[in-house]
């Protein structure tokens, strides 16, 4: 299952309102549990790193705002 399939099914989740078990059934299905594990953490590292990008530009932001 490619990585975009699965944010899409976890899309739908939201959209329509399928419930968690639904979606822990059909990754459990169609899904490779290590090829997940992989995904996930792929994901999260890709949101941590935005999320330190994000802190070191507000950061730079303020200091240049206040003349620092």
């Amino acid at each position: 299952m490619p990585a975009n399939q699965l944010e899409r099914m976890l899309r739908d989740m939201y959209a329509r309102n399928l419930t968690e078990e639904v979606i822990k059934d059909r990754i459990v299905e169609q899904v490779d549990p290590e090829r997940f594990r992989r995904i996930t953490q792929s994901a999260l590292e890709g949101l941590a790193k935005r999320e330190l990008n994000l802190s070191a530009i507000v950061g730079k932001s303020a200091e240049a705002k206040n003349g620092g």
